[in-house]
Order: C-alpha cells, then sequence, then structure tokens
C-alpha cells in the first residue's frame, strides 16, 4: 500500500509499504497541494503508461460517461 501524505500525517504510515511525504505549507497563509497532485499526476500517467491501451479505453469510457452526466459542464 502507498501512502501519500503531509508531515503531520506520517503516524499514519504503519500499515504501509511505502509512505510519500508532501510538503503542504508554503509562504501563503493557505495550504498548497501542488507537490501532492504533481505526484499523483506522475504516479497515474505511469501506471497508465504501463497499462497501455487498456488505461486509454477505460479514460475514454469514464469521459463518456461524464459527457452523458453532464457532470463536469
Amino acid at each position: 500500500m502507498l501512502y501519500v501524505t503531509d508531515l503531520p500525517g506520517t503516524a499514519g504510515s504503519l500499515r504501509a509499504d511505502w509512505t510519500l511525504t508532501c510538503h503542504c505549507r508554503g509562504a501563503s497563509m493557505l495550504d498548497s497541494y501542488v507537490a501532492a497532485i504533481s505526484l499523483l499526476n506522475f504516479l497515474v500517467t505511469q501506471v497508465a503508461s504501463e497499462l497501455g491501451d487498456a488505461a486509454r479505453q477505460r479514460m475514454a469510457q469514464i469521459e463518456h460517461l461524464h459527457g452523458e452526466l453532464g457532470d463536469l459542464a
């Protein structure tokens, strides 16, 4: 299991095989999730690359359903 967390969340990593820590605090008064989203984007892209056509077909199905539901309009 992969556990993606920020620094205060590392205590929950005891059950995980791998823990990746992303910093969410920055200079602004609001937390920034850029590091976490970038990491997830990289991981998902790598998995999709390994799956090849199966991943592209699945994403096409999901996009089709979003279009039918109109939930992203």
